[in-house]
């Protein structure tokens, strides 16, 4: 009697049992085709797999957009820090021109050199040019209404200050 000496491997195969063989018979054994159902389980695992690095490539994806957003603020961060200074710089600069500009000293300057204006209780006298009051008026109508009040009102300022009526 001779004995099968291996098993079949593999899924679906039907292993091989040592039995005596008989004179006369066939050595070889029917092995059973692979099931329909192996290859429902080849494309599951491939399905499976798939997922997997599918997972693995959307969730390196997000690791990149998180860094990139992570070095995107760090720079934004870096720039207003730059624009933060620079803007209290300025309100320095400009903190200090409205001292220089608000000193009492400066104002009262401005007051009595560009504007002519004087302190309370200072008296100022300006000379002025006083017409003569002989002329006559005929004329002086021919000069125009403007000219005619202003000539008017300087004959009046000059008789107030010479002091008659």
């Amino acid at each position: 009697m001779i004995q099968a000496a291996h098993l079949a491997k593999g899924p679906g195969r039907l292993a091989r049992r040592k039995a005596p063989v008989r004179a006369g018979a066939s050595r070889l054994q029917a092995v059973r085709a692979p099931k329909a159902s192996s290859r429902a389980r080849y494309i599951r695992e491939f399905a499976a797999t798939s997922a997997m690095v599918g997972l693995l490539a959307c969730l390196g994806l997000a690791l990149v957009a998180s860094q990139t957003l992570v070095a995107y603020t760090g720079y934004r961060v870096v720039e207003l820090k730059a624009e933060l200074g620079a803007l209290q710089g300025e309100g320095q600069r400009l903190d200090l021109e409205i001292a220089r500009l608000s000193s009492p000293d400066r104002i009262e300057k401005e007051a009595v050199e560009r504007l002519g204006m004087c302190a309370p209780g200072e008296v100022r006298m300006v000379a002025m040019e006083v017409p003569d009051p002989s002329r006559d008026l005929a004329t002086e109508s021919r000069q125009g209404f403007w000219r005619t009040l202003a000539g008017t009102l300087l004959r009046g300022i000059g008789r107030a200050v010479a002091g008659s009526p």
